[in-house]
């Protein structure tokens, strides 16, 4: 499951849940970010 925590246009962050193996019952959650105008950094 993904859910956006923060978007601006140009830059936003994100939180993903995914269940694991191991503890049973047991969650990872990752932050991630993404920068848009980081897509053509030669501009």
């Amino acid at each position: 499951m993904r859910t956006t925590l923060f978007d601006n246009g140009d830059f936003a962050y994100f939180a993903d849940l995914t269940p694991v193996p191991a503890p049973v019952g047991g969650y990872c959650l990752t932050i991630s970010s993404r920068l848009v105008s980081s897509r053509d950094s030669q501009a």
